[in-house]
């Protein structure tokens, strides 16, 4: 595992910034204009920032769990 653990980082890298950027044009490219209601125009705005910073979170966390195997 230690020897293929640069791998996993890179695979599973690529398919977290692909999975944020999904979910990022989602929440980007949607519209309010068929409800109309406060919870959806609090989404709309607060939305992308929870998802860049969990995706940023989680892509550090697995970053610092590849130096901790790779230390030892």
């Amino acid at each position: 595992m230690r020897k293929h653990a640069g791998l996993v980082l890179a695979i599973f890298s690529a398919f977290w910034i692909g999975w944020i950027a999904l979910e990022l044009l989602g929440s980007v490219m949607g519209d309010c204009d068929y409800a109309g209601n406060a919870d959806c125009k609090a989404m709309k705005d607060y939305a992308p920032a929870l998802i860049f910073w969990r995706g940023l979170a989680v892509e550090l966390a697995a970053s610092v769990i590849y130096l901790t195997i790779r230390k030892r």
